[in-house]
């Protein structure tokens, strides 16, 4: 079974201030990326805890340039 996340325990999880999870809802994205995705259960907002882990390992890639 899938663990959900209120909005407010996403936010913590991610490392974020409840309002700026919120605005990536409406903005479409959080970090100047695509924002994770949300389901919506009637007016409650969750979010699945293993989508915002996947989220949070494709978005913190460490990109590295090489001088040469």
């Amino acid at each position: 079974m899938k663990e959900l996340l209120t909005s407010a325990q996403a936010a913590k999880h991610l490392n974020y201030k409840p309002y700026t999870l919120k605005r990536s809802r409406v903005d479409g994205k959080l970090a100047g990326v695509d924002a994770p995705k949300h389901i919506k259960r009637g007016r409650r907002i969750l979010y699945d805890k293993a989508a915002l882990d996947e989220w949070i390992e494709l978005n913190s890639e460490e990109k590295t340039t090489t001088k040469g």
